[in-house]
């Protein structure tokens, strides 16, 4: 490595575990790739022979920004005072929230109804780094259960091959399409984001139906209501009709919250589990079921692009693995909102792909019109020749 050099913040890893007195502890930001690139593999391997590897926390990609988007991890070190273990656990968290976008804005955590939520008079802020810290006094307590983003791996699996850091390449095995996700956020082609950092994600609260009278489907009063099923048939046969006017003040105020606009995506949270639909003009401003969780995208084509994904099988696998109920499953808003989304960093690309699904949803909505059309000019055209006949 003479040729090259040696990058300063390994340089500087080298000076703190120098510095450190037999026990003593480090914690220390590195660029990420410093945890399984070739380059630093001499590093990685010198650090174990001198300290026990305590932890590993892979950072959100905006934890620096706006004034640097480099991605970095965390490590934390103990100096060893006798000779190293040969086995021991490590502890592993990657951070998918910090709180703020890329801009430095803040990001605050939601209620179900897509509200900020007050905590002593203040917004709460929505990250979990907190969270990574609890994990870690339970790991060290020895009653950590392992999950999707904070888990242990024995230091004998990472002491093989590359010595890799990296707690991308330790993610538990059953979450296949999570790890392929996360994968995808390592590579230059993609950033991952939550779902909820792409958009507003919420479903609505329960309410009582105010049916309008048999038989009525029209009037000042009268709105569509929308099932999980109605939405799904393109002639809506399964639509209900509500009276706002027979709604009390609470009703009329969950009416408001439970109606939809053209361009929602909706995925059903109970039933059949993760069904999802795109809302097109024929429901917007009609109100739609409470068992439908709403993810709202200003960005036309992140919209078309995020639909597709929660379609796809990838998406479909993250969203069930998520699921709970003994009797029946469920899904919630904010377990939705954790969704990581593998986003191409290119805009083209980005476009080329939800522009077509937004083109395709434009054609289908225009396939609905033709098709009402040229059904309401043959109902016409066979009362006319009926009336010429008898008269």
């Amino acid at each position: 490595n003479s040729r090259q050099g040696i990058a300063p913040e390994i340089l500087f890893l080298e000076k703190c575990v120098n510095w450190l007195k037999p026990g003593g502890f480090l914690g220390i930001v590195m660029a990420k790739g410093q945890l399984d690139n070739r380059e630093a593999l001499s590093i990685r391997k010198w650090v174990l022979d001198k300290a026990q590897l305590l932890a590993v926390v892979n950072l959100h990609e905006d934890t620096f920004e706006p004034f640097c988007g480099s991605k970095a991890s965390v490590l934390f070190l103990k100096k060893h005072e006798n000779s190293p273990l040969s086995s021991y656990k490590v502890y592993m968290a990657i951070s998918n929230k910090v709180g703020q976008t890329s801009r430095g804005e803040p990001i605050f955590k939601r209620d179900s109804e897509g509200k900020p939520v007050i905590h002593n008079g203040s917004y709460l802020i929505d990250e979990d780094l907190s969270t990574i810290a609890e994990d870690f006094k339970q790991f060290k307590s020895g009653t950590l259960k392992d999950s999707a983003f904070r888990f242990s791996v024995d230091i004998s699996a990472i002491m093989k091959d590359n010595f890799s850091f990296n707690p991308v390449q330790y993610l538990p095995k059953h979450n296949a399409a999570l790890e392929k996700v996360i994968q995808l956020g390592d590579t230059e082609q993609f950033e991952i984001h939550r779902l909820a950092d792409l958009g507003i994600v919420f479903n609505g609260p329960r309410f009582k139906r105010p049916y309008a009278e048999s038989g009525v489907t029209e009037g000042p009063t009268i709105r569509k209501y929308f099932t999980g099923t109605a939405l799904t048939q393109l002639n809506s046969d399964n639509v209900k009709y509500l009276d706002s006017a027979l709604a009390n003040k609470q009703t009329a105020s969950h009416l408001d919250k439970l109606t939809i606009n053209k361009g929602y995506i909706l995925i059903s949270d109970s039933g059949t589990l993760g069904r999802v639909t795109y809302a097109l003009q024929q429901h917007d401003g009609h109100v739609a079921t409470n068992n439908l969780i709403r993810v709202v995208i200003d960005d036309l084509a992140l919209r078309g692009y995020v639909y597709q994904f929660l379609k796809s099988d990838l998406g479909q696998s993250l969203m069930l693995m998520n699921a709970y109920g003994t009797n029946q499953e469920h899904l919630e808003p904010d377990v939705i909102g954790e969704i990581p989304v593998p986003v191409p960093k290119d805009r083209k690309t980005l476009e080329k792909i939800g522009m077509q699904v937004v083109k395709s949803i434009e054609a289908l909505e225009t396939s609905i019109m033709d098709n009402e059309q040229s059904l309401s000019l043959m109902l016409n055209t066979i009362e006319k020749a009926s009336k010429v006949d008898q008269s």
